[in-house]
């Protein structure tokens, strides 16, 4: 396990804990992140040397059940809003810069659509968006597909999908050993992003994530269900940052989502996979401090 800071808390208004890790530069612009599904905060710190090195201080976030934060019994994704909004007082951030990774997307943007105004920035770095239309459904690889379909129709048997993660991710070393397995079928870039050493923290945020088994499939549900809430109510400066080769959520529901946003530019990556460290992420935390700091 490699080292990772200690957890900070807030107690929230009904009394659960919302706990959280801060990493990157510590003078830097605060960014509310959300990494993805299923992770605890640690796999944020996959980002933070590139927020490091931007003026960017990471706050990554313990989504409910994860970490030190409490499970969410009535889990949504817009009362994961409402929690991020506390998170935001307790800070004391007047302006608030929100980003979520894959699904931890929809809660960066359940987060914006509760703080509106408020809201500076929001980065979504390969991020799932809705699927409330059986095209949107055809744009997510077939784990998530058949995730959406349970969430919607079957919630109760949302474990089905969530067991092969747990086999596969529950183990870090067991998922470092299918992943070098897989590695001959991924594209170049991917192999690049799997043999970035930032990638270990995404494994570890998954392996302890999928510990609270009840939450991971709290999460999937979340995501799966209708949101509360849709993209053109969204209306934020946002910038979404994509690979064209992502082959867990396509680039062409990257587009979808960015023609719906109000204030969305959609950033290609030519080549990329779902997971990218490198330039492309420096340019996106440094586009977080520009437009955070009005520069």
């Amino acid at each position: 396990m490699t080292t990772v800071p200690e957890r900070r808390t807030t107690t929230l208004s009904d009394g659960r804990v919302m706990s959280y890790i801060e990493a990157g530069d510590p003078d830097g612009v605060p960014l509310l992140f959300t990494v993805g599904s299923p992770s605890s905060a640690i796999g944020g710190l996959a980002f933070a040397d590139a927020a490091a090195t931007n003026g960017v201080k990471l706050i990554s976030i313990d989504k409910p059940g994860y970490g030190r934060s409490t499970r969410d019994r009535h889990r949504s994704l817009v009362r994961y809003g409402h929690d991020v909004a506390e998170l935001a007082d307790g800070l004391g951030l007047d302006r608030v810069a929100l980003a979520g990774q894959s699904g931890g997307g929809p809660h960066a943007l359940a987060a914006a659509h509760v703080l509106g105004p408020r809201v500076s920035t929001l980065t979504l770095i390969s991020s799932f968006g809705p699927s409330s239309e059986a095209s949107e459904r055809r744009e997510l690889n077939p784990l998530m597909r058949s995730t959406v379909v349970l969430a919607r129709n079957a919630p109760w048997l949302i474990g089905a999908t969530v067991a092969p993660m747990k086999l596969m991710l529950g183990n870090a070393a067991r998922a470092e050993r299918l992943m070098r397995r897989s590695a001959a079928k991924m594209s170049a870039d991917d192999r690049e992003a799997m043999d970035d050493p930032r990638s270990v923290f995404l494994l570890e945020g998954a392996e302890e994530a999928l510990k609270s088994w009840s939450a991971v499939c709290d999460e999937f549900r979340a995501i799966g269900r209708p949101w509360g809430f849709a993209l053109e109510e969204v209306r934020a400066p946002t910038d979404l940052w994509h690979g064209t080769n992502d082959a867990s959520c396509s680039i062409g529901a990257a587009r979808a989502m960015a023609s719906l946003m109000p204030h969305a530019t959609l950033h290609e990556l030519p080549g990329k996979g779902h997971a990218f460290f490198g330039a492309d992420l420096s340019v996106a935390m440094a586009n977080v401090r520009a437009k955070a700091w009005g520069l």
